[in-house]
């Protein structure tokens, strides 16, 4: 408190708190551009982000991987009025941002190319805050491909880019590979039957 009055605050933390995912809706699979599939208690169904809620739309590339239980954090962070805005990190592949029960909830996408993350789209997010008036402020990314445009390692890139986020990833690429290494085998029975 200052002279008896809250003051007004941006929260960060690495932890994405379950409201979050109000800020994204279940899609059909087929019919939309973007769809990914969920995992933890998102699995089984596809999600995009809810252009409705959100102000920024840059990169939606997994479920938020928030706490199972709610422990109504944002509950308690939203009682007393003073914080205007919750900002993650946790799910490098994600860079949105919108408004939900007048709280901003956001993700500072992953940055750094020592974890998993987004390619040349990882980003550092950007905020403007005006002193006198701290609620007014303005934030954007910024991209390591509006920076630099292209990457500087690009095996390593690629590695980083398509590591598995979560244990439905992994389940995705194991299928792949069963599906190549299966197809493999087949064209080599046909090829030595054929001779």
């Amino acid at each position: 408190m200052n002279g008896g009055r809250y003051i007004p605050s941006l929260l960060f933390q690495h932890i994405p708190v379950p409201e979050i995912s109000n800020l994204i809706k279940r899609v059909p699979k087929k019919s939309t551009i973007g769809a990914i599939e969920g995992y933890g208690p998102f699995k089984g169904a596809h999600y995009a982000v809810n252009d409705k809620v959100c102000f920024e739309n840059k990169l939606f590339g997994e479920t938020p991987g928030s706490p199972h239980e709610n422990t109504n954090e944002f509950e308690a962070v939203s009682e007393k009025g003073d914080v205007f805005g919750m900002y993650f990190g946790h799910d490098h592949r994600n860079n949105f941002a919108g408004r939900y029960q007048g709280m901003d909830l956001g993700y500072c996408p992953s940055c750094g190319f020592h974890v998993y993350g987004p390619g040349i789209k990882r980003a550092l997010r950007v905020f403007e805050i005006d002193e006198k008036n701290p609620a007014n402020y303005t934030t954007y990314t910024v991209t390591y491909e509006e920076l630099c445009g292209k990457p500087l390692q690009k095996l390593t890139n690629f590695f980083y880019y398509v590591a598995p986020a979560n244990l439905t990833d992994v389940k995705n690429i194991a299928v792949k590979v069963m599906g190549v290494v299966i197809l493999i085998a087949i064209m080599f029975i046909i090829k030595n039957l054929l001779q």
